[in-house]
């Protein structure tokens, strides 16, 4: 049994050995700290769904997509009738739940509050039988019976009011040149919401403009799935479809969270995860548990060499294998146990910047979650008794005094050795993920200056006498008007279902957005408005296989358009799909334009102060226009959030990694130079120089490091051309990301050991041999 007398040997060899038991314990609390949230983390995001009520009986219905028919890509944007038919056709189908999305430039408007950044979201009244809403005013489901109400989420409400009880409160929403005014009848805690729908703002859902959007069907129990699709199938002349190639899809909403492969689709609403985010961080939480651990088990060793002679005289007094054993075992238990107590400490601590670097969303009080807690006890006992069982093996083969092995292979130890696989792999990882990010920015080139100003609803000839107003402004290198966003071009249906970009451009775009002109010319400064003249990318002749296009008919869509010219590919979409045949006409500024836009590149100097400018004359020319713009770069780097996260994930833990290895690695270096201070004395009187000391006691970290290289490069390599596979555009996977990886680590290691090699190597030898 364990006694008193045990915990008193504890307490004094943790006091006799202070810098080992401080590293050994402060590594595991930092490992465990990291472990811990990245297992809530992995837990929260797993059960995104669970608070759905019913939640396997719940679905997604998609679609086949008509604008990606080669690459099989399904769409989650469903026919107005279609619910309502599935509901009166197929008697397993208990109910439907259809979501609208509002128009990204509708203005939240009070008296002392106007926005066009405010999420908002039409649901029809079941919503709470769907998805888990806590209210904490009101009734969700009578606000959403009633037009004319609202529910607003408890943050926005604080954003807007500067307080939560907001019953009563009205806003305004102007919408495609229409205002309606709302009641405020509920307010949501956000907080609490365990799904991943996503809003500031819940409206009733509008029949009279529902042209379509995103519909849930519960169906009686999951098994009807199958049947349920199948009828869908057979009944495909009768039920309302995209096109008639297109097929419908029920997918279960425990994979809707993870599922990214719609990308021609943006609803806000509905947040999405890639699961490569989730197995990394997985992956990641191992391997700093791993080198936790290992720190412990070496840092042990270490403080049993120190203390070799106590166990001789424990089993010479009569110690036996058992009483050994529960010391080792109450020992690691504690240390583990101290070690999780202060982890919860930090966690509570880097809970908001883990959630602000890695667009995760822990709480506090998720980290008590049954599962995560469990999670816990399952790492308690691991933790106590992997350690402690493989300690008292090494021990437990030893004779009286000597009880493990010789204080020179110390650090030759495999141990430290994984410790070194695990991190050259994580910094090589870290550096081709920003390596690819870096490829990603520099081959959009999209200039971190340039800006997108919202115009819809206003007269395109006024707002060209804007853009030649402003065009003086010393702040302001060039602008062009466009139809639509740079980033949100018109997706239409070429020959053989080939998507083709189309854009209306005016005659400034190839300067304002420096495209690469192969062939042929621009636009002309007065381009008349029924011009057939077209603009096409180089990917669009390639397709059609157009030798010297100037000139010739367009092969695709309207036949009468000739090419004028041709630029070089641009890239307005993921670097995960192929960039499409891209077709640019002249702007009609005859019509007034829906969704057009104003582009700005603005020079790097005084950019607040043009922003004031442009905004001042704004207000000038359009006095109920809500001035309202974004930076190009920022938008586009959110078609690639998840991999900068995941950079940022493996970056981030690297550095953990490597810290914690180091840490370990410190304490092993200093008990042993300690131990070879007399040899190291005599070598230095028989002649030996400060280098030849220091490449001597750093040549087994030299050995381990190179031992970790070869086992990690290969791993390294595989797993980065995995992924690098998902990329259509992608950076090469160079020889030096690896060596680079091999030789920081190096460096560190090297670094850490070093400085206690040096003192070694410059003390007085005649202080080592005083007392010989």
């Amino acid at each position: 049994m364990f006694s008193k007398t045990n915990l008193k040997l504890i307490f004094r060899n943790w006091k006799r050995n202070k810098i080992f038991s401080v590293i050994s314990i402060l590594s595991l609390v930092v490992g465990l700290a990291c472990s811990n949230l990245l297992i809530a983390f992995v837990v929260s995001e797993w059960q995104i769904s669970e608070g759905s009520p019913g939640k396997d009986q719940i679905f997604l219905v998609k679609s086949d997509n008509p604008m990606d028919i080669q690459n099989k890509e399904k769409t989650s944007f469903i026919l107005p009738n279609l619910p309502i038919l599935l509901k009166e056709r197929y008697p397993e189908v208990e109910s439907y739940c259809r979501f609208q999305d509002v128009s990204e430039n509708a203005v939240f408007e009070t008296n002392n509050f106007k926005s066009s950044k405010v999420l908002f979201v039409r649901a029809d009244k079941n919503l709470p039988d769907f998805f888990s809403i806590h209210e904490t005013l009101g009734n969700a489901q009578k606000t959403l019976s009633n037009p004319g109400e609202a529910a607003i989420s408890a943050s926005t409400a604080k954003l807007i009011y500067g307080e939560t009880d907001v019953l009563g409160k009205s806003f305004s929403v102007r919408e495609n040149g229409t205002e309606s005014m709302y009641k405020i009848t509920s307010v949501i805690d956000d907080s609490q919401t365990a799904s991943f729908l996503k809003f500031d703002v819940l409206l009733p859902i509008n029949l009279n403009t529902y042209f379509g959007g995103v519909t849930f069907v519960k169906l009686d129990q999951k098994a009807s799935a199958g049947p349920v699709l199948e009828r869908m199938k057979a009944d495909g002349k009768i039920l309302p479809k995209l096109t008639e190639e297109c097929q419908y899809y029920l997918q279960p909403l425990t994979s809707v969270y993870f599922d990214t492969s719609e990308t021609q689709s943006s609803w806000k609403f509905l947040m999405h995860r890639d699961k490569s985010f989730f197995y990394i961080s997985i992956l990641t939480a191992i391997a700093i548990l791993i080198i936790s651990s290992f720190n412990y088990i070496n840092l042990y060793m270490v403080r049993i060499f120190k203390n070799e002679k106590n166990t001789g005289i424990q089993k010479i007094l009569g110690a036996g294998k058992k009483q050994l054993q529960m010391q080792l075992f109450g020992e690691t238990f504690l240390a583990v146990f101290t070690a999780f107590l202060f982890s919860f400490v930090l966690i509570i601590l880097s809970v908001p910047v883990f959630n602000s670097l890695f667009g995760a969303h822990v709480s506090i009080g998720f980290l008590t979650d049954k599962t995560v807690l469990g999670s816990y006890f399952v790492l308690l006992f691991l933790l106590t008794i992997i350690p402690s069982s493989y300690l008292f093996l090494r021990i437990g083969k030893s004779s009286l005094t000597y009880v493990a092995p010789h204080p020179k292979t110390s650090l030759s130890n495999w141990t430290v050795a994984l410790q070194f696989t695990i991190s050259i792999i994580l910094m090589a990882g870290a550096i081709l993920y920003f390596k690819q990010l870096n490829f990603i920015s520099e081959t959009a080139s999209i200039d971190k200056n340039m800006i997108e100003i919202n115009g819809s609803g206003l007269s395109s000839s006024k707002l060209r006498t804007y853009k030649n107003d402003i065009s003086g402004l010393t702040g302001i290198i060039s602008g062009t008007i466009s139809s639509t966003g740079f980033l949100n071009a018109w997706v239409m249906m070429g020959d053989d279902n080939v998507p083709v970009l189309s854009y209306s451009f005016d005659s400034d775009f190839l300067k304002v957005h420096n495209f690469k002109l192969r062939s042929g010319e621009g636009f002309s400064e007065n381009e008349p408005a029924d011009s057939k003249q077209v603009v096409v990318n180089e990917t669009l002749v390639k397709k059609f296989g157009l030798k010297n296009p100037i000139g010739k008919q367009l092969p695709i869509l309207n036949k009468e358009l000739i090419i004028k010219g041709v630029i070089a590919d641009f890239y307005t979409e993921s670097f995960r799909k192929q960039v499409k045949p891209t077709i640019i006409h002249p702007f009609n500024f005859e019509t007034n334009n829906e969704l057009q836009t104003l582009q700005l590149q603005l020079s790097d100097s005084g950019l607040a102060p043009t922003l004031t400018e442009i905004k001042a004359k704004w207000e000038e020319y359009f006095p109920d226009k809500l001035f309202d713009y974004t930076f190009l770069s920022d938008e586009f780097d959110q078609l690639h959030s998840n991999d900068s996260k995941t950079a940022k994930i493996i970056g981030f833990f690297t550095m953990i990694s490597i810290f914690l290895t180091a840490f370990g690695l410190f304490g092993m270096a200093w008990y042993s130079v300690e131990r070879r201070i007399k040899e190291i004395g005599i070598r230095k009187v028989n002649g030996a120089k400060i280098p030849e000391i220091i490449a001597m006691l750093n040549k087994d970290i030299v050995r381990w490091v190179t031992i970790a290289f070869v086992i990690a490069t290969p791993v390294a390599y595989y797993a980065m051309h995995k992924w690098l596979q998902n990329f259509v555009y992608k950076t090469g996977l160079s020889w030096w990301i690896f060596v680079l990886g091999g030789l920081l680590t190096l460096g560190i290691a090297l670094l850490t050991v070093s400085w206690q090699s040096w003192r070694a190597a410059t003390r007085n030898p005649v202080e080592a041999l005083r007392y010989e």
